[in-house]
């Protein structure tokens, strides 16, 4: 399933009924992915597809582990309104991503990065 949303949602240069039909199959996606990558590739792909992050996003302890950290990413569609969430573990390459966006971070508990 995860391939299969790459290879539709992925796509810069879409015709607008190909363009809907990544939305749908995104909107019914899970977005919980294990490789922060893929996670981070979804994420990019919404935004091309216009999506946007709603502020703050948030930076918790992944449930099942406390030493491991994930950003929580709420995204709404601009024409269509619907939200969705997109998880993807903490890393480097995700943090600089953020800061560059100027996304502001709510850090858990309640305490801003």
């Amino acid at each position: 399933m995860e391939k299969q949303i790459f290879e539709e949602v992925n796509v810069i240069n879409m015709d607008p009924g190909k363009q809907q039909d990544s939305i749908e199959l995104f909107e019914k996606s899970n977005f919980i992915l294990n490789s922060s990558n893929e996670s981070y590739r979804l994420l990019l792909s919404a935004l091309d597809l216009d999506w946007q992050v709603e502020e703050p996003v948030y930076l918790r302890p992944r449930w099942n582990q406390k030493s491991e950290w994930v950003y929580h990413f709420i995204l709404k569609h601009r024409r269509m309104g619907s939200k969705k969430m997109i998880t993807t573990r903490h890393n480097q390459e995700i943090e600089r991503f953020v800061k560059k966006e100027g996304w502001e971070v709510e850090k858990s508990p309640g305490k801003k990065k």
